[in-house]
């Protein structure tokens, strides 16, 4: 599939790794301008630099409803935001690991 987001703006939440920087990185090669969240600020770094100029990324805990309110503003900058990817989540204090180690999951 051949997918132009020219012109387009888009907010991705959890981008600091796995899906979140993935879809990033996409949308800029896509040409979209990104603007990338996340609580790691040295995994949105990496986002940063695998997806250049088209990606701004903030430091950011979507918990914090003010927080978020301010980042939506700057990233609108008096426009649309086109996409949204609530991708965040995870259990706070929660170590990454892989799916094997869970318990509960069968």
């Amino acid at each position: 599939m051949n997918l132009s987001l020219a012109g387009r703006s888009a907010i991705v939440t959890g981008a600091g790794h796995g899906f979140g920087r993935a879809i990033s990185k996409a949308f800029a090669e896509a040409g979209a301008m990104v603007w990338a969240c996340d609580l790691n600020t040295a995994g949105l770094e990496e986002t940063k630099k695998q997806c250049g100029k088209a990606c701004e990324v903030r430091t950011l805990d979507v918990s914090d409803r003010a927080a978020v309110t301010a980042f939506v503003a700057e990233a609108a900058g008096g426009a649309a935001i086109d996409v949204l990817v609530n991708n965040a989540g995870g259990v706070r204090g929660q170590v990454g690991r892989p799916i094997e180690e869970i318990s509960g999951i069968v």
